[in-house]
């Protein structure tokens, strides 16, 4: 599913936020299925969802401009219309003409569409579309907005197919002696919405690293554990740092945490009951917030 924003003011997406001037334009052109699903916008539920989804901010076609692909952060039903916080990644434009092969794979069978301003919730794959169109261009599959955005190609792994995925939790930790963390990260995850994979979860490679970093590619947040100054964990905290992932460091002594990652603020933690409990309910919380959006 993605979300469909038109707009008929230029510059309309060239920063947020964006007032979508009547409600009664959200969920235009959308299936009657989904519009009963996402219709209370005000519901914490339906804006998390919303949130979950890739979306396309396009202009009406008369309007000339590219669009973008991002993801809507925050929306606020205001003034009889809708405020709406975005994020979009500026280093692809995309045009109408561009997409014009793929308006079926992308749920916009009525023309009108093109010329409407609305905001409509469809049953498609965006990223398999986008894929299609540009297939010469590089995933986006950082978490972290950035005004600048590099494109590389790494010679030591094979980049994976798809993109980031919203609710994709990664864990990288020590394995021996650590199963009573694994368990409270993966009650953190169940508490706030997100699936929890490590990797012996997976076996998609032939080799142990790249299904490491496939699994970082694809997630939006990734857990490190510093504990014991696990030699892989710092490794695997290196790519998730350079795929511009949400890391989370968590650790049961600060004498573990790198030096050069000391200004991070990490989640400090017992390895006992009383202590694990506490890390679940301290993670979910911060994982929560990440998946709103916030810092």
């Amino acid at each position: 599913m993605y979300n469909l924003l038109v707009a008929g003011r230029e510059e309309a997406w060239d920063f947020p936020p964006y007032h979508l001037f009547d409600v009664k334009r959200y969920l235009a052109s959308t299936e009657a299925g989904i519009v009963h699903r996402f219709q209370n916008l005000a519901a914490p539920a339906v804006l998390e969802a919303i949130r979950s989804l890739p979306a396309l901010f396009m202009y009406e076609k008369t309007v000339g401009a590219p669009g973008w692909a991002g993801r809507i952060t925050n929306a606020t039903i205001a003034n009889g219309g809708v405020d709406i916080m975005f994020e979009v990644d500026r280093s692809r434009a995309i045009t109408w003409d561009q997409l014009k092969p793929f308006h079926y794979p992308l749920g916009i069978t009525d023309p009108v569409e093109l010329e409407t301003t609305h905001w409509a919730v469809k049953d498609r794959d965006l990223d398999a579309v986008l894929s299609r169109a540009f297939p010469n261009a590089g995933h986006y599959v950082s978490a972290l907005p950035a005004e600048r955005k590099i494109t590389f190609a790494p010679s030591v792994f094979k980049v994976p197919d798809g993109g980031i995925e919203l609710d994709l939790v990664a864990v990288m930790m020590p394995f021996a002696g650590f199963s009573g963390t694994h368990e409270a990260i993966k009650a953190a995850c169940n508490l706030s919405g997100h699936r929890c994979v490590r990797v012996d979860d997976i076996w998609q490679d032939s080799t142990v690293i790249q299904d490491v970093f496939s699994l970082i590619f694809h997630a939006n947040i990734v857990v490190v554990d510093f504990s014991g100054k696990n030699a892989n964990v710092m490794y695997e905290t290196g790519i998730a740092h350079t795929l511009g992932k949400h890391v989370v460091p968590i650790t049961q002594s600060k004498g573990d945490v790198p030096f050069d990652l000391l200004h991070h603020r990490y989640l400090s933690y017992f390895p006992n009951s009383e202590g694990l409990a506490k890390l679940t309910q301290e993670l979910a919380v911060r994982l929560k917030q990440l998946g709103r959006g916030v810092g």
